[in-house]
C-alpha cells in the first residue's frame, strides 16, 4: 500500500483473510480493492466499495477516525479526483483497527 501497489496489497490481505474470515480484515481488502478501481479509473467501483467500508466501520462503532478518512475518499471519488494514495498514518490507523501489526505490510 505504501508504494501504491494496491492490487498486490489486496491479494496479500485476501490470502490472510481466507484463513481468518475476520470482518475487520475484510474492510482492509475492500479499501485496497477500492484503490485498485481508483487507479484504473473506475469511480463507481470506488464509491461502491467505500460505501461498504463505511457501513462496516459504522457497525463496528470504534473507528471514527478511519470513518472520517473514508468519507473524504468517497467525496474525492464522487468528484472524480485523482487517486490520493494512502498515507502511512492512515495505513497504521487501518491496520491497528483491524488488529494487524503495522510492520506486517510494507
Amino acid at each position: 500500500m505504501r508504494r501504491g501497489d494496491y492490487f498486490r496489497a489486496h491479494e496479500w490481505l485476501e490470502d490472510s483473510w481466507r484463513k481468518t474470515r475476520d470482518p475487520r480484515e475484510q474492510v482492509l481488502i475492500w479499501i485496497a480493492a477500492a484503490f485498485v478501481h481508483w487507479q484504473r479509473g473506475r469511480p463507481t467501483g470506488v464509491e461502491r466499495l467505500l460505501e461498504k467500508v463505511e457501513g462496516r466501520l459504522r457497525a463496528a462503532g470504534d473507528a471514527a477516525a478511519l470513518l472520517r478518512v473514508v468519507g473524504r475518499w468517497r467525496q474525492a471519488a464522487h468528484e472524480h479526483r485523482p487517486c490520493p494514495g494512502v498515507s502511512d498514518r492512515v495505513i497504521r490507523l487501518a491496520l491497528t483497527w483491524a488488529g494487524h501489526r503495522t510492520e506486517r505490510m510494507g
